[in-house]
């Protein structure tokens, strides 16, 4: 949603380093959740690259399974306005300092590293021809500033969490309320506040199942055996 940020800047060079949705490389849910965020991000990033001058957007994967089921060139769509321009193995000494770390937030303690052997890098460059033959950006070791840009989204309190989660199943389908899973919900999530001009917040999966069993405890909602794909449960309201 990079084309909601309109204050961020321009920029020469966009970097997205080992995305991750968080959801662990086992669940069904890995491969579409993922492949959500990068295709998201790859529709919205020309937003923010430099016109008239060579620019480019660089992401940084781990290969191996589940990563290169996520068949990230073949996210590309006409939407993107981006091609892809080059694909090359990670140098790691160009990024002294930087470490890899898992997905999994602050709040468990301090975070391990994560192998990346083999991880690679893509190129992705406009559409649009603004890059003369054999132009590239100025490279890296040669830029005069580096701006780190984090998106930060306000946290869900406890009761937003819950008033939301039950909003979503009120408003879901009867098929849907039938086959939801904490994943499934906190995809949908929306905050209560309908300001377009604001940013939606998502709940950790930890926060989400808190609501989940603590509205379960209430007898608002009921916990189903998970399906045949995944060992996470599915809820539903308990009128249903």
């Amino acid at each position: 949603k990079l084309d909601t940020y309109p204050d961020l800047g321009k920029f020469d060079i966009v970097m997205f380093s080992f995305p991750h949705t968080g959801v662990r490389d086992d669940d069904a849910q890995n491969v579409p959740s993922n492949q959500a965020l990068l295709g998201g991000f790859l529709r919205s990033v020309a937003h923010v690259l430099r016109e008239g001058v060579p620019t480019e957007v660089q992401i940084t994967m781990k290969t191996g399974k589940p990563y290169d089921q996520w068949s990230l060139p073949g996210l590309l769509t006409e939407a993107c306005a981006l091609h892809l321009g080059s694909q090359h193995s990670l140098d790691k000494q160009a990024y002294p300092g930087y470490v890899h770390r898992l997905t999994k937030g602050t709040n468990v303690g301090p975070l391990s590293s994560v192998r990346d052997d083999g991880a690679q890098v893509y190129v992705f460059e406009p559409r649009d021809g603004a890059r003369a033959p054999g132009a590239r950006p100025v490279p890296l070791g040669e830029l005069t500033s580096v701006t780190i840009v984090a998106l930060v989204h306000a946290a869900l309190t406890e009761e937003e969490a819950r008033a939301c989660a039950l909003d979503l199943l009120r408003s879901s389908s009867a098929e849907e309320r039938l086959a939801l899973t904490v994943l499934n919900i906190r995809r949908r999530f929306e905050r209560p506040n309908r300001d377009p001009s604001s940013q939606w917040a998502v709940p950790d999966t930890r926060q989400l199942n808190r609501v989940l069993y603590a509205l379960e405890g209430e007898r608002l909602i009921l916990r189903g055996a998970p399906g045949s794909q995944s060992q996470k449960p599915k809820w539903r309201l308990a009128d249903v």
